[in-house]
């Protein structure tokens, strides 16, 4: 019965879920899997597909599949779906201004599609883009103002530690992005010192999850100016973060081995990097592009 709509949406959500169990070690296959689930959605009856709740799935559908490409290093593709995603969230974001989950989808889909411009300035990964970096990164800064905007007047409203930390994550980054690209800017600077200050607070946390630990060392591994890193430090939260997660998520082990690297711990780098590395099943076929977390 193709008009039964719970039928459709089940298997979105089967599908769904195969893409966020694969894109770990498996990103190809995963945007298969957000595809499939994509397509079940957009075959729902009109009246149940225009629905706020089957708008929004759509939307996290199009977010999970934007990362899963830039999993694979596609970055024009990713902010496509990026973009999508927010296009979904802002009608009805724009909509109520207090709806909080409507306000926090929108600044998630932001922040995302701005740190996709940001994996393209890295020249390791995409070095055919270096004629665009500045484009880019100024791309990357106007999503990361919105995104904070949003998520500034949303902690007013609620105090969750995990929305304080993608908060001082964005402006890290925003930070760090305009002193790099805005000529040493003291805007930049205190934005930066700012994000970093409010991380180091909601690290000592013992609390913190994996996702929180795992934009905190990230934010200590990146900062501009390199002045507000701190190795030391660095090498605890990713530690923390590994052991959290059970040593089970690769990009986790990349991060640890980066901290390791900062610090000159060069024999543990390596060990962290070939245990992440043990972890990718993808197989490269001959001329494939080798996926981000395995290139790093």
């Amino acid at each position: 019965d193709s008009s039964f709509s719970l039928g459709r949406q089940s298997i979105a959500i089967a599908h769904e879920k195969i893409g966020q169990i694969l894109v770990r070690t498996e990103p190809a296959p995963a945007i298969d899997a957000y595809r499939l689930s994509l397509s079940e959605r957009n075959s729902e009856p009109v009246v149940d597909k225009n629905s706020v709740r089957s708008r929004r799935s759509i939307g996290i559908n199009y977010l999970d599949l934007g990362a899963a490409l830039l999993a694979v290093r596609d970055s024009r593709q990713s902010i496509a779906a990026y973009e999508q995603a927010c296009t979904i969230f802002e009608s009805y974001a724009l909509a109520d201004r207090m709806d909080v989950r409507a306000q926090h989808d929108l600044s998630v889909g932001l922040s995302e599609q701005a740190l996709a411009y940001v994996d393209t300035l890295n020249p390791e990964l995409y070095g055919s883009t270096r004629s665009n970096r500045t484009a880019n990164a100024q791309h990357a800064i106007d999503l990361l103002k919105k995104s904070i905007d949003i998520k500034q007047r949303i902690t007013k409203i609620n105090l969750a530690p995990a929305w304080k930390v993608d908060l001082a994550y964005d402006q890290v980054v925003l930070g760090s992005l305009e002193y790099k690209f805005q000529m040493n800017s003291p805007d930049g600077i205190r934005v930066a010192t700012s994000g970093i200050a409010a991380l180091r607070e909601l690290a000592a946390r013992s609390e913190a999850s994996a996702q929180d630990l795992s934009y905190i060392t990230k934010a200590f591994l990146t900062v501009e100016p390199a002045n507000l890193r701190n190795p030391a430090l660095t090498v605890g939260y990713a530690e923390r973060l590994v052991a959290l997660d059970r040593r089970g998520t690769p990009d986790y082990l990349l991060l640890l081995a980066k901290a390791y690297s900062a610090q000159k711990r060069d024999a543990e780098a390596r060990a962290a990097a070939r245990e992440g590395l043990a972890l990718l099943t993808h197989h490269l076929t001959p001329g494939a592009q080798m996926p981000r977390t395995q290139k790093l």
